[in-house]
């Protein structure tokens, strides 16, 4: 049995991609979106080619 709150995301981010989309709105999924491009582009972004091709049209819209 896991411990009450041991499923808990820490990092801020990383818990907001957890949740549904439509949980997140208007600036709050801008600044999520905002942080995923600022991955390392070398070792994260480009290693995934939909994770590429998300910041591609993430970096055209923003």
């Amino acid at each position: 049995h896991a411990s009450e709150g041991q499923d808990q995301i820490c990092d801020p981010l990383l818990a907001a991609l957890a949740q549904p989309v439509q949980a997140c709105v208007g600036e709050q999924r801008l600044s999520i979106v905002r942080a995923c491009i600022q991955a390392d582009k070398q070792h994260v972004i480009q290693r995934f080619p939909s994770y590429q091709r998300l910041v591609e049209l993430a970096e055209w819209v923003i």
